[in-house]
């Protein structure tokens, strides 16, 4: 089985079998999902980057996988547990109109850094972010100042320049690189605004643009919801998106 989907604008292709040819999958899309195992509505994945590299986690990635798994088994809600990172637990749950994926944040702990005069913070929830803020930049800037931070950390990190006054995000993605959205780079965001740069702390709904599209993300305890309308593409439609 060899599915590919794409969430704001992500694409990626969900395996249940080992290709032979995993160089060029890769090449094509923004990751790669294979299914190990599934017990009811548990499922274990492996996750890699457009560049073969694991990952932990991807929240457009595993709203593909949730979309999939819907119409394959037809539960409601799953449990999703990266097979080679057991010990972090994703939850999704499928609605009417949308997926929404939710990550416990529970355990993040947030580190300021300076940069150059510029504060930023550094967390991991659990695949790491930067997150630098910004207020009312011009995109070439917010883009520019995104990839400098990105090679600063040797590329070793998923970078965002988030625009707080227009709610923006543009991001630099381990693994990847520029990409036009991060499911778990909204999250990142959200959590940063909700905990250190709004004065209101009442946001329980918050919505976080990109070239992709826009991620609501609903807030429950120290649980964050993201939402997405993932959709199968054809593998030669994907250099059209």
């Amino acid at each position: 089985m060899r599915k590919i989907y794409h969430s704001n604008r992500n694409t990626f292709m969900i395996i249940k079998d080992e290709p032979k040819n995993l160089e060029y999958l890769i090449s094509n899309i923004d990751g790669i999902i294979f299914i190990d195992k599934i017990l009811n509505n548990t499922v274990f994945f492996d996750l890699f980057n457009r560049d073969g590299s694991r990952a932990e986690v991807s929240g457009n990635g595993l709203a593909c996988l949730t979309y999939l798994l819907s119409k394959l088994l037809k539960y409601q809600e799953y449990i999703l547990i990266n097979s080679f990172f057991p010990d972090k637990v994703f939850y999704s749950k499928v609605l009417e109109n949308e997926i929404i994926v939710g990550f416990d944040l529970s355990y993040v702990r947030v580190e300021e850094i300076i940069i150059a005069s510029d504060k930023m913070y550094r967390l991991s929830i659990p695949n790491p972010h930067i997150v630098f803020p910004m207020f009312q930049s011009k995109e070439d800037r917010a883009i520019k100042k995104a990839e400098e931070i990105y090679n600063y950390f040797k590329k070793s990190i998923n970078v965002h320049a988030f625009d707080v006054s227009r709610m923006y995000m543009y991001t630099f993605e381990r693994g990847v690189g520029w990409t036009e959205s991060c499911g778990s780079g909204a999250i990142a965001c959200a959590y940063i605004y909700q905990n250190l740069l709004s004065n209101n702390t009442q946001h329980f709904v918050l919505t976080i643009r990109s070239q992709g599209g826009e991620i609501k993300i609903t807030i429950e305890n120290n649980t964050y919801w993201m939402s997405s309308n993932p959709h199968e593409i054809q593998e030669e439609s994907i250099s059209m998106l």
